[in-house]
C-alpha cells in the first residue's frame, strides 16, 4: 500500500521515503503477504498470473528440502511465519513486537505527512 501511494501525484517524497524504510527493516513482508492473501494459488504450486511455480531448495528454520524445494504454507518456526513466494523463494518475517512497531513508524510517517486541516489532535465524544 505504500509504494502505491508513493506513486500518487502531490503526496510528499516522505511517503516514498516510509516505504523504502519498511521494505529495508523487513524484505520479505511483501511476498509473504501476497503469498498469505492468495493461499489456494500456491496450494496449487501457482504464482499469480497462474503459472506453475518451481520452490527452491529450503535448509532452515526446521524444513530440510535440499534438493528441489517445496511449498511452505503459513509455516511458523519460532516467531518466523514463512511462506513460498510466488518465485519460489522461501520469504519470512518475524512475528513480533519489534516488527509492529517498525510497521507503526512507516504508517505514522505517511500519516505525519499529509497535509491536515482542524485541530491538531481530535479527541472522542462522549
Amino acid at each position: 500500500m505504500l509504494k502505491a501511494l508513493a506513486r500518487e501525484p502531490g503526496l510528499s517524497p516522505s511517503v516514498a521515503t516510509a516505504a523504502g524504510d519498511l521494505k529495508r527493516a523487513l524484505p520479505g513482508l511483501a511476498k509473504v503477504r501476497d503469498s498469505a492473501q492468495h493461499l489456494e494459488d500456491r496450494a496449487r504450486g501457482l504464482d499469480r498470473r497462474q503459472r506453475a511455480i518451481t520452490p527452491q531448495p529450503i535448509v532452515g528454520g526446521g524444513i530440510i528440502a535440499p534438493h528441489g524445494g517445496l511449498l511452505s504454507l503459513s509455516s511458523l518456526s519460532d516467531n518466523r511465519l514463512r511462506y513460498t513466494a510466488d518465485d519460489g523463494s522461501h520469504q519470512e518475517v518475524e512475528v513480533s513486537r519489534q516488527t509492529l512497531v517498525v510497521a507503526q513508524q512507516a504508517i505514522q510517517q505517511v500519516i505525519s505527512s499529509l497535509p491536515w486541516r482542524g485541530p491538531p489532535r481530535t479527541f472522542p465524544a462522549y
